[in-house]
């Protein structure tokens, strides 16, 4: 099969202008000599034929107002379809804009919070810092009140040894001039008072050697703590 043209309406005015122009031609032709009767038959004809072409016309010209008001119609209907569309394009647009400005928001209570939350652990960072502060200086004062206590037990010890050294010194001038026994019984007194300060002083220095392993001690566990 052959393809078929699809006629415009400028096609279909063209073929009328066409027929209209040469009708006349076309029934000159048809009919007899001006000295011959014409059929009434062909003449029936003639009329039929301008009538149909006509009518075909009228069609013709009612088929494209006809298109041409559906064509209006789809116009319309597409102009109304991407206004709808418009729409809720505008629409979502703004549904997003109201979305991200609430994840804005929370993105800043968020922010707030945080902030919030680092200012309570600064400060909480800040009372541990000057809680150990007073700490340590109140273990430095007691390290310094041990101090001057063991200063001052020190110098009672020194002040005891120098009264005993000078009591010694005074005995040994008072029996410069006893006898050798007196002088040999004095020696063995010394030698028990030096026995038994050097072992008085022992004792004193283990004390203290306990006393600083107690110091020692406590140190460690405040800084531990």
């Amino acid at each position: 099969m052959g393809s078929t043209m699809e006629l415009t309406r400028e096609h279909l005015d063209q073929i009328g202008e066409y027929v209209q122009e040469r009708l006349g031609l076309w029934i000159r032709s048809m009919s007899p000599p001006l000295t011959v009767q014409m059929d009434p038959i062909y003449i029936e004809r003639m009329v039929r034929i301008e009538e149909e072409l006509k009518s075909s016309i009228e069609l013709t010209r009612e088929g494209f107002a006809r298109m041409d008001k559906r064509f209006e119609e789809q116009r319309a209907d597409m102009h109304a379809r991407f206004e709808a569309v418009d729409t809720r394009l505008e629409e979502q647009r703004a549904d997003m804009n109201a979305r991200f400005e609430a994840v804005d928001k929370r993105f800043e209570l968020q922010r707030a919070d945080m902030n919030a939350r680092f200012e309570v652990v600064d400060k909480r960072f800040e009372e541990q810092r000057a809680d150990m502060h007073a700490r340590f200086e109140a273990v430095d004062t007691r390290f310094e009140e041990q101090r001057a206590d063991m200063n001052a037990r020190f110098e009672v010890v020194d002040r005891r040894f120098a009264e005993q050294r000078a009591d010694m010194n005074l005995r040994f001038d008072q029996s410069r001039a006893d006898t050798t026994t007196r002088f040999d019984e004095l020696r063995a007194d010394m030698n028990a008072r030096f026995d038994q300060a050097q072992s008085h002083s022992n004792r004193w220095m283990t004390i203290l050697s306990v006393f600083m392993g107690l110091i020692t001690i406590a140190i460690t566990v405040t800084t531990v703590l």
